[in-house]
């Protein structure tokens, strides 16, 4: 949750500063006017120099409004941007038409309340004009000690009030500096609110929870911590209007709020699109651990790589239990050779694959048992981790004493809790199954390698990584194993695993 101010203070000390330049050259120039005496064409010459101050005002405004409004707008939309990215929510929009629109449209509404006040400014100064006018011809006709009386008065309650004082429909009593200052505010935090509203709803988000603080004032403590309803379309929760006109997100106002997940929607959501998958691929054979035999299930365990975990005779037998013929699994088992072939063939082999699974088709169904029978394996080698730190250490104790004995080191191993906690951090890191990979992301199909230093393009060269992700990551992107821990996809012994996105090959 971001704080508007941080956004909105330095473009609101910049519009009040101006604000209180025009205010001391207002005041000079009726000062001006109190001092030379009653005559006529100074009063005249006052009214002129304000009208012209009041209109350095309008512009100044105009400016100010269509910069730091819009601006402001977009860091609303920056805060929405990072509460979803935050929650795991993919972010296509940018600054489109719609928001420029917004943005515009909040301009203008705050250069109006702005003109409202230039006009207050006007009229308080016209009435000045006016009673001072009037003293001057009673002046004229009574004595000069009666004008020098009434600028006396005028001066003293100049420098008591400013120039103007502005009254709210409560009856409290601003001056200018303060009620500028809180237009101001107000404006922003509309502006900052509006942007960070409209992007939630853009994203089909509604719901948005209010920050909760000490010493929050009697006005947003009711609101505190409440779920509400940006559109005021979600049942059952009070919108975020409601919450304006009692008072929450006032000027100076420390509240924000931050992105709300009904979990209870989303998880029946899900439901309904799994049951629906489930229903269009009711028919597809779903592999899972338990389709192992045991003796296959304990060597994919204590494998120490999770690449090549299973012989072709032993997947090829799993689908065949499943249902699937050998000319199938040949034709599957072609299509993905291909993949691991040359860029041409390759790309003949993505678009071969992302056909047979949009026709649902026999091949289609048997790639997705394919990447299901990957993923039980990699989820069987998982399971194996603590094993393999059990073994990883014993070797590594043995090998310690060896060491202690040759150096002389003492017995009570204190130094070897070090090496203790590298060899589980690092056997953990890979359990996690690290990928790499070079170049573009977002394709359908795309093959990474689990070793670090790159993939092996021949002749001991590698094409160094720049992207790196654990399977987790992978998954939350959208991604399945296609190939790499049951099937070998790349070149003999390469550390390859390939992962397949349906979503973007039914595209």
């Amino acid at each position: 949750m971001a704080d508007v101010r941080q956004f909105s203070d330095a473009e609101i000390n910049r519009l009040v500063k101006f604000y209180e330049q025009a205010e001391r050259e207002i005041l000079d120039r009726i000062n001006r006017a109190l001092l030379r005496g009653n005559q006529t064409e100074y009063l005249d010459a006052m009214k002129k120099n304000v009208e012209a101050i009041l209109q350095q005002l309008r512009e100044g405004n105009r400016t100010w409004c269509t910069e730091a409004i819009p601006r402001v707008y977009t860091e609303g939309l920056k805060n929405a941007d990072a509460m979803l990215k935050d929650a795991g929510v993919s972010i296509t929009a940018g600054f489109g038409a719609i928001h420029q629109q917004a943005a515009q449209v909040l301009a203008e509404n705050a250069y109006q309340r702005f003109e409202d006040v230039v006009q207050v400014i006007g009229r308080q100064v016209n009435d000045i004009y006016r009673e001072l006018a009037l003293e001057n011809v009673r002046g004229t006709v009574v004595g000069y000690d009666t004008w020098k009386q009434t600028a006396r008065r005028f001066r003293e309650q100049l420098a008591e009030r400013g120039v103007t004082g502005f009254k709210d429909r409560s009856g409290k009593m601003w001056n200018m500096r303060t009620y500028t200052e809180m237009v101001a505010r107000t404006t922003t935090m509309e502006a900052h609110l509006q942007g960070t509203a409209n992007r939630l709803v853009e994203q089909g988000h509604d719901l948005i929870k209010v920050s909760t603080h000490r010493g929050a004032c009697e006005k947003c403590v009711p609101w505190q911590g409440k779920i509400l309803s940006i559109t005021g379309k979600t049942e059952g929760y009070p919108t975020l209007e409601e919450a304006k006109a009692a008072g929450l997100f006032h000027p100076r106002c420390r509240h924000a709020y931050g992105l709300y997940i009904d979990l209870d929607k989303e998880i029946e959501e899900l439901e309904a699109e799994e049951g629906a998958v489930k229903d269009k691929y009711k028919d597809v054979p779903s592999i899972t651990p338990q389709d192992f035999n045991q003796e296959l299930y304990d060597r994919i365990k204590a494998s120490g790589y999770p690449n090549n975990l299973m012989l072709r005779s032993e997947y090829e037998e799993i689908f065949l239990k499943k249902g699937f013929s050998r000319e199938e699994i040949e034709t599957v088992k072609k299509i993905l050779s291909d993949y691991g072939g040359v860029a041409e063939q390759q790309k003949k082999a993505m678009e071969t694959i992302a056909a047979e699974i949009k026709n649902d088709s026999r091949i289609g169904k048997l790639l997705r048992a394919t990447s299901d029978l990957e993923e039980a394996a990699v989820e069987v080698w998982q399971s194996g981790l603590e094993n393999r730190i059990k073994k990883a250490l014993r070797d590594a104790k043995e090998d310690w004493d060896l060491f202690g004995q040759a150096e002389g080191f003492s017995k009570d191993y204190s130094d070897f809790s070090e090496v203790e906690t590298t060899i589980r951090m690092r056997l953990e890191k890979e359990a996690s199954l690290v990928v790499y990979r070079k170049g573009d992301l977002g394709r359908p199909i795309e093959s990474w390698t689990t070793d670090p230093l790159g993939a092996n393009i021949g002749g001991g060269h590698r094409l160094t990584p720049d992207h790196a992700m654990t399977l987790s990551e992978m998954h939350k992107r959208g991604y399945s194993i296609l190939g790499g821990t049951c099937r070998m996809m790349g070149a003999p012994g390469e550390m390859e695993i390939t992962f397949i996105n349906f979503d973007k090959c039914l595209e």
